[in-house]
């Protein structure tokens, strides 16, 4: 049976064993490997879920324009249009 002291040394030791290792290979640059399995996305690989490829520069570029025009215009559309309907019957 392991005494109060031996057993407070093991968990101590224990503990900070994981933060030893980690500050020990901090400064380790390490080559990109990809996503893992156990990552929150099973794919293989962090772009595979996304509607739209983003390796394509100009396909990139105007389906983003056009998802950033879709929804900034609309709502001064429908101002310009109430505006113009509103003051329509005033003439």
């Amino acid at each position: 049976m392991l005494s109060a002291t031996q057993r407070l040394v093991m968990a101590r030791s224990f503990a900070t064993t994981a933060l030893r290792r980690a500050h020990d290979h901090a400064h380790v640059i390490r080559a990109h490997v990809g996503q893992t399995p156990s990552g929150p996305v099973h794919d293989g690989w962090a772009g595979a879920t996304m509607p739209f490829n983003v390796k394509n520069k100009w396909g990139f570029y105007f389906r983003s324009l056009i998802f950033c025009v879709s929804g900034f215009w609309p709502p001064f559309a429908i101002v310009h249009y109430q505006l113009h309907k509103a003051n329509a019957g005033q003439k």
